[in-house]
């Protein structure tokens, strides 16, 4: 359980906390493109990858079906809403990969990324994906590798009033 926050960039909240104070573990964020109510057709949220295991340090475990099959839906609480997301696709991926896509000038474009980030996936969730459906992309450091990063992808699968 974290605030999420939103800067003019991406570099801010790398290294500061959601009161603005200055640390290396940073916050987690959304990414400056998109939407802070999360009605973009992706969007998507990064956190440090920590080595004890806070923010998104325990993403990568969902290379694991079986952590799947336990915990298939991620939660984000935004004022009034709660908003469930059924995971649709896990997998580490290029930093710069299509997982990060966030405008689709048409139609086709939405189809395409979501076409890419299925096919992705290190395991079939089974979940199907339309084209109107709201994604919302979770990042975080790869640590072997720092060309990639861990995504988990999910789709909203209800907005519940709280």
């Amino acid at each position: 359980s974290y605030p999420v926050v939103q800067g003019k960039d991406n570099s801010y909240y790398l290294h500061h906390m959601f009161n603005g104070e200055s640390n290396t573990s940073g916050s987690i964020f959304i990414d400056y493109h998109n939407s802070p109510n999360f009605t973009d057709p992706n969007t998507i949220v990064y956190g440090h990858n920590m080595k004890d295991k806070s923010m998104f340090g325990t993403l990568d475990r969902y290379q694991d079906s079986a952590l799947y099959q336990q915990y298939p839906y991620f939660y984000i609480y935004i004022p009034g809403y709660v908003l469930e997301y059924q995971i649709i696709s896990c997998y580490a991926g290029r930093t710069r990969g299509i997982g990060y896509t966030y405008r689709f000038p048409e139609p086709a474009d939405f189809q395409e990324f979501l076409d890419g980030i299925l096919s992705y996936a290190e395991y079939d969730t089974g979940v199907e994906v339309k084209t109107e459906d709201q994604i919302v992309t979770l990042s975080t450091c790869v640590n072997s590798n720092r060309n990639y990063r861990y995504l988990i992808h999910g789709k909203l699968a209800k907005k519940m009033e709280n």
